[in-house]
């Protein structure tokens, strides 16, 4: 994977986060289609991640969510462990990947592997 620039590497994080968010938008509402227009998890991990960018704290706040969720941070779907913020953000081969420490490095191959698991 080609490395960019900090600057790029934090937008096409950005970019990448904010599609996650939409996906996890969509399938709570093809699952509750006369349920809350706010779903909770999406709502809290756009609050975090919108936050995190504000402070420019972008890579903490996705560390943050995995520290703190039960598991996949947005999507809340033990079963998908592809849509995993994990596994979706942190460990795919991005041109931002080099942003993460590796205590998140390591961190997101705890939960990726207990998550597949299930």
């Amino acid at each position: 994977m080609r490395r960019v620039d900090p600057e790029t590497a934090y937008e096409l994080l950005w970019q990448d986060l904010m599609a996650l968010h939409r996906e996890a938008v969509a399938i709570h509402r093809r699952r509750y289609p006369d349920g809350d227009e706010r779903p909770a998890g999406p709502a809290r991990f756009m609050h975090a991640v919108s936050l995190g960018r504000r402070e420019g704290r972008l890579v903490a706040a996705v560390d943050r969510l995995m520290r703190e969720a039960t598991y996949g941070a947005v999507l809340d779907d033990p079963r998908r462990p592809d849509a995993l913020l994990e596994t979706r953000i942190v460990l795919a081969a991005k041109p931002y990947s080099f942003l993460w420490p590796q205590d998140t490095l390591d961190l997101a191959h705890r939960r990726a592997r207990r998550f597949g698991d299930r």
